[in-house]
């Protein structure tokens, strides 16, 4: 789920690196909450904008959520509550990307059609493996 370094330009690691020292830095650091909000959709829209002008990929962040919590109680605990705002950033990654491979149309020949075919599977099936 790790971006690959190597095929980004100097910028985009800048930006990449950004997004980590943020995420993993200066969030758990903050106690105020609406600024642990607003750092977490700036790494959130790094991320994006990386994936959309570097590496067209998808990439779909899944956050740690404790499986021994009911479901009241998570809802009431504003970490994770946080964290559950990632649903919202899947279905824009994932609507956006189903989109995008609804506009493409294949070629006119029959390996056009294969390709064009193997393309969405594959699309798709980076969607399916990152949400299971």
């Amino acid at each position: 789920r790790q971006a690959n370094m190597e095929s980004l330009t100097e910028p985009a690691k800048q930006l990449h690196k950004l997004s980590k020292l943020l995420k993993y830095v200066f969030v758990p650091l903050e106690n105020r909450q609406d600024l642990r909000g607003g750092m977490n959709n700036m790494c959130r829209q790094i991320t994006q904008s990386l994936q959309k002008v570097y590496l067209k990929t998808v990439t779909i962040d899944i956050p740690d959520i404790p499986e021994d919590k009911s479901d009241e109680e998570l809802i009431k605990d504003p970490k994770i509550r946080g964290q559950l705002e990632v649903i919202e950033e899947w279905t824009k990654v994932i609507r956006e990307k189903i989109l995008d491979e609804e506009k493409k149309q294949p070629e006119n020949t029959a390996l056009g059609e294969i390709e064009y075919w193997r393309n969405r599977s594959a699309t798709l099936s980076t969607l399916h493996q990152q949400l299971t």
